[in-house]
């Protein structure tokens, strides 16, 4: 059997799994939009509450993650997703007298490897499902942002706006992917 064959049926398994549990994608597209929208409408908020807002929410996507993980044939990359979430929020909560730079130095390293991660996983739906192309992009600009970061900390940490916006885009992402399977 070839590698395109074999491809193809880790797909066809990989789908249904995904459109029974369509609603973990709306969970944590929630959980990325109550983390934007709450870091946009109170931007004076102590260094503390936004650690334990980033905390709590590399955490929360890390659970859902790895549930998917267990709920999924092709375990591996949602593994990998889940372990750099908890690996992060752990992070964090270890070490929150850390420097703003080093949390934005820490976000940009976690948002490439995540927008890696979303890569493959859309990589193996191919053009199989018409939310491959939604979850390819996503994961493209989740690395763009990471990049962004990376290149300029200090001027992405005096723009948390830059950061919430782009929670409230990936979750309104992961609500449309979890619209798309639901369907």
């Amino acid at each position: 059997m070839n590698r395109t064959s074999l491809l193809a049926d880790d797909v066809h398994r990989l789908e249904p799994v995904l459109a029974q549990c369509w609603w973990v994608l709306w969970v944590r597209g929630a959980l990325a939009i109550v983390f934007g929208l709450t870091t946009l409408a109170w931007p004076d908020l102590s260094f503390a509450v936004l650690l334990m807002f980033v905390a709590t929410w590399f955490l929360g996507d890390g659970a859902v993650s790895l549930f998917q993980a267990f709920t999924s044939e092709q375990r591996w990359p949602h593994v990998l997703d889940a372990a750099l979430s908890i690996a992060g929020g752990v992070f964090v909560i270890f070490y929150p007298g850390m420097a703003g730079l080093l949390l934005t130095v820490t976000l940009a390293i976690w948002l490439i490897a995540k927008g890696v991660a979303q890569v493959l996983i859309a990589l193996r739906f191919g053009g199989t499902h018409p939310a491959a192309w939604l979850l390819g992009v996503l994961g493209i600009t989740t690395a763009g942002v990471g990049a962004f970061l990376v290149h300029n900390p200090a001027g992405a940490l005096g723009s948390m706006s830059l950061i919430s916006g782009f929670a409230v885009v990936l979750g309104l992402s992961f609500v449309a992917l979890g619209w798309w399977f639901e369907r």
